[in-house]
């Protein structure tokens, strides 16, 4: 539903707000094992695009590869995150 909100989506305020919900779920939990790669995919493809969200994509998969790493976390993330 994510990847729906974050694809050609005319409101620029539901369209970031898509992306900073990905990155935050991105940093707590992995999407099905199903999902991973088209998750990744579409991470991957809007971070390299040079437009006003790009930085946020490339930060949401840089959370996607650490919940990779270090798996689900534990704990929820702190106000300071």
């Amino acid at each position: 539903q994510l990847c729906k909100q974050t694809t050609n989506n005319p409101s620029k305020d539901s369209l970031m707000n898509g992306w900073i919900l990905l990155a935050i779920c991105a940093s707590i939990f992995l999407p099905s094992e199903n999902l991973i790669k088209v998750v990744a995919s579409h991470m991957i493809s809007n971070a390299s695009l040079n437009n006003s969200w790009h930085e946020i994509a490339s930060f949401a998969y840089a959370r996607l590869k650490r919940t990779l790493q270090n798996g689900n976390r534990k704990f929820l993330p702190s106000s300071i995150e």
